[in-house]
């Protein structure tokens, strides 16, 4: 017969060995597999990082690109018809320049403003109108 002892034992060496060989493989098989794996998906973000910046560093040159020629239409516009320049001076020198260096930001509240100054400026349009003889 065996005593209750000698299981004991056999059951806490089991119990020893399969953690040792858990640990040897872990360190042998499981460790360099983990490792390639992270080094494969650092190396992936660091491609996606330098994707992203070249795309950004693109889309900045085709702004400033844009914004070049958005600054020389203007001026060949202001040379090549000087009413836009008289109309500019009803400005105040500050919003003149600043309408001068932004062109775009001025097209945007041209936009947003259009429908009240179509309606204003018809208006006085139609008033005028009424009264010519």
């Amino acid at each position: 017969m065996l005593d209750i002892g000698s299981i004991g034992v056999s059951v806490v060496l089991s119990v020893i060995i399969v953690i040792i060989a858990t640990i040897i493989v872990s360190k042998k098989v499981i460790a360099p597999i983990i490792i390639a794996l992270i080094e494969e998906k650092t190396q992936e973000a660091q491609n996606l990082m330098k994707a992203a910046g070249s795309a950004m560093g693109r889309k900045s040159g085709e702004t400033r690109q844009l914004a070049k020629m958005e600054k020389m239409v203007i001026e060949d516009l202001l040379a090549e018809y000087p009413e836009i320049e008289l109309a500019l001076d009803r400005f105040s020198p500050e919003t003149s320049d600043y309408i001068r260096d932004n062109p775009r930001a001025a097209m945007h509240l041209y936009r947003r403003w259009k429908p009240f100054l179509d309606e204003f400026l018809g208006s006085r349009e139609q008033e005028k109108s009424k009264f010519d003889l």
